[in-house]
């Protein structure tokens, strides 16, 4: 009995697993799974995969730092509103997963997620990039819909660029579960900016106390601790404040941070049914920005990959952020109530002309301050009808942002008060003071016919209000010669509809079938001309539909995924290779496949050994728009893949154990021109990335009975192209030494060969 308990165990962790299954005292989540073919690789492994699992102590199977609070594991056929229970790919992270990542900024959360692309611009404190499934990275993620404990935390019409994703703010030590949604699937999480997806984080409701220190290479320096009334779970209130304290000197010039994290998070039961967090955050990031250097110029010796482009361009971002989340949980009806509201200023300086020409070219400053605030409700009813059981959920929110946005040229820090001289100034110059408030509603009915059969469908609306009054330079980019400064106020509504809907049926022999349907909105960009001429303008869409194959074999601990999908997005937004601005290059489609499986190799004596592997190949092309002959989309990987590792065995006694953990991330080269152009040696071509890989990793020992101790050595290697991960095109304006007009050049930062951190941790 005990070994068939401990069995059962293992399978329910496994198959429930996030992109790593953890000890076996943890609860994880996955809606990962499956390909036809993986069954008949299924058999040749079996011999070593199915030993039977040994029993292990408490403290054997390692110290828990935190404690799930998911009731119970959610698969694409459980009748549930829990993101693990859509009919999606839906991948989890929990608080183990994380635990295994190298990580260098909070965006490297989402590395070991199949699929998901990744990249640190290099530039201090803005927010880096992230994409699903073929959306640009260089856009700050704004494809990408980042949710932390129910606040959206992307910009709305931010300074740089409209939706920018700063995951910058998380800690994540104190990070409990992570979620993403690859794809607007789900009817409450889509929305706006949810174009390519959804990443949806959680903080814990109780930790240990503990602090951990660790250092790294380029001066990186880092504290972060937390105290609080414990983790014991019969507790009916836990309090915790965590800090997180970074310096760090950068590999490049004018590279440097200091970061100041505070977050106090109380969680109480005040009934039986109802659970109040409340958290509260203070934020404060001092950064150098190098800019983004011509990699033509690197390659001929003429600068080092290390330059920046301006030594003295900067940044710094101050916010204070306060959430609440209210959890009403009965038998028959439930519902979510969240509130948030941030006070957030921040400024940025780059200067993103060529180096050696730098006192003749002005820097882009951008000075952003806001309020955001809003207010949502979720509620659902759990009934049955006929035999069928269902659900009904449904809700509202509504957010505002009410800021005041400045961006122009300036030198040495101050902004250039009139420009009225090079179009490269004009191009970066508008005042805007505007309110923009978005209220949605949404419904959605999931039934369940029988335990194998699971469909859904769903129905959401955002609105838009936009009172703005934008100063800004007509110019004509061709000539840079200016129009006269103007003026425009508006006080404007839009609205667009989107439908979702999806059905699961299985399991057959352990196979799982999916498919569904969704529409993703981005709102417009205040920032942007294509507003200023036309306030009427309704949000961009696309829709994107999928088909998934799942197979879960438990005895095997074997997971495995295929899925199909194709995504029309009716406005392609890329940079106009004459002008250098962003324009809409019109329609495009996107489609491809995406493979992935994990497997328990081993998992005896407290030894575990289990690995995955991912591939996801991709077609992007334009399908129209006002500049012929372009075809492709620019910032888009024809293909990723990656494998992982997580491995573990006992050392020593009382709980003793070391701990691996690697993720091998491979990227193919991306497209930076949509058509031909003329190229820096001036040639004519296509201004192409090289392929790419990244290779992380983990090692760490543990020692619970010694203040649960933890020890770990993690590194970072790239190869082939560094600059390709965060790589875009300059357009030439000005003819000199360096730079000739007409002529498209490839501007990037390039990532370190490699980069270490070590670093202790302890209870207290």
């Amino acid at each position: 009995m005990r070994l068939e308990q401990n069995i059962q165990q293992e399978f329910s962790i496994v198959s429930n697993g996030g992109i790593f299954s953890g000890d076996r005292q943890r609860r994880k989540r996955s809606a990962a799974g499956a390909l036809l073919a993986g069954a008949a690789f299924a058999f040749p492994i079996a011999a070593l995969a199915a030993d039977d699992p040994v029993a292990e102590d408490d403290e054997q199977a390692g110290s828990i730092l935190v404690q799930s609070s998911r009731s119970a594991p959610a698969t694409p056929t459980t009748l549930s509103v829990d993101p693990a229970a859509g009919i999606a790919a839906v991948y989890s992270l929990d608080q183990d997963d994380i635990s295994g990542l190298a990580i260098t900024t909070a965006n490297d959360l989402l590395r070991a997620i199949p699929g998901v692309q990744v990249a640190d611009l290099g530039n201090g404190g803005i927010p880096n990039g992230v994409t699903i499934r073929g959306w640009s990275l260089v856009g700050d993620g704004v494809s990408v819909r980042g949710i932390v404990d129910g606040y959206t935390r992307n910009f709305v019409s931010g300074p740089n660029n409209n939706g920018s994703n700063d995951l910058n703010i998380l800690i994540p030590e104190i990070v409990g579960s992570v979620d993403v949604i690859k794809g607007p699937f789900d009817t409450r999480y889509s929305g706006n900016f949810a174009y390519a997806g959804t990443a949806i984080f959680k903080t814990v409701d109780r930790i240990q106390n503990r602090a951990s220190l660790s250092y790294g290479f380029y001066g990186r320096k880092r504290l972060v601790a937390t105290i609080g009334n414990g983790d014991d779970p019969s507790l009916p209130t836990h309090f915790y404040f965590a800090f997180d304290g970074l310096s760090e000197q950068g590999r490049r010039d004018n590279n440097d941070q200091d970061k100041f994290n505070a977050f106090a998070k109380v969680t109480s039961r005040i009934t039986p049914d109802d659970v109040l967090k409340v958290g509260f955050q203070l934020y404060s990031n001092h950064y150098g920005q190098p800019g983004y250097i011509r990699t033509d110029l690197v390659d001929s010796g003429q600068i080092d990959e290390r330059s920046a482009t301006d030594n003295n361009a900067k940044g710094w971002r101050r916010s204070g952020t306060l959430t609440a989340e209210w959890e009403h949980r009965t038998d028959s009806f439930n519902f979510d109530a969240n509130f948030w509201v941030e006070r957030e200023k921040d400024y940025r300086s780059i200067n993103r002309q060529d180096i050696g020409v730098v006192d003749s070219f002005p820097q882009n400053i951008a000075q952003n301050s806001r309020w955001s605030t809003g207010l949502g409700f979720h509620p659902w009813a759990e009934f049955s009808f006929g035999g069928i059981e269902a659900i009904l959920r449904g809700g509202a929110e509504i957010r505002g942002d009410f800021a005041k946005v400045n961006r122009g040229p300036g030198f040495d820090n101050e902004l250039v008060a009139q420009p009225t001289i090079l179009n490269a100034w004009t191009g970066f110059f508008s005042r805007a003071d505007f309110t923009v408030w978005n209220p949605d509603v949404y419904a959605e009915l999931s039934l369940k016919p029988a335990a194998w059969f699971k469909i859904t469908g769903g129905l959401r609306n955002d609105w838009f209000n936009y009172d703005a009054t934008v100063t800004y330079y007509p110019s004509s980019a061709q000539t840079g010669t200016p129009m006269a400064l103007r003026t425009v106020k508006f006080n404007t509504w839009s609205n667009e509809p989107t439908l979702h809907g999806g059905i699961a049926v299985g399991p057959f022999l352990g196979f799982t079938l999916l498919g569904n349907f969704g529409e993703g909105i981005t709102s417009q960009n205040i920032n942007n001309a294509a507003l200023w001429s036309n306030p009427q303008l309704d949000p961009t869409k696309l829709n994107t539909k999928e088909v998934v194959l799942k197979y879960d074999n438990d005895a095997l601990g074997l997971n495995l995924q295929g899925g199909v999908y194709s995504t029309l997005n009716q406005g392609e937004l890329g940079t106009d290779p004459l002008t250098g601005l962003q324009v809409n290059m019109g329609k495009s489609i996107r489609k491809g496949f995406d493979i992935d499986g994990r497997l328990r190799l081993y998992d005896r004596g407290g030894t575990s050994v289990r690995i995955g592997a991912n591939y996801n190949y991709l077609y992007g092309k334009l399908t129209g728009g006002t500049n012929t002959g372009q075809l492709y989309i620019t910032g888009t990987p024809p293909w990723t893949a990656g494998w992982n590792l997580e491995a573990a065995t006992p050392v020593g006694t009382d709980g003793q154990r070391i701990r691996l953990s690697v993720q091998h991330n491979f990227v193919g080269g991306t497209y930076l021109s949509s058509g031909s152009v003329t190229l820096a040696d001036g040639t004519l071509g296509v201004l192409k990335n090289k392929d790419y890989n990244r290779l992380g990793f983990r090692l760490t020992y543990e020692r619970p009975e010694w203040r649960d101790l933890r020890v770990w050595f993690s590194g970072v290697a790239y190869g082939g192209d560094r600059f390709a991960e965060m790589a875009t095109s300059a357009v030439g304006f000005f003819t000199n030494s360096y730079t000739v007009k007409g002529r498209t050049y490839r501007v990037a930062n390039s990532q370190s060969p490699f980069r270490a951190d070590v670093g202790v941790s302890v209870a207290f």
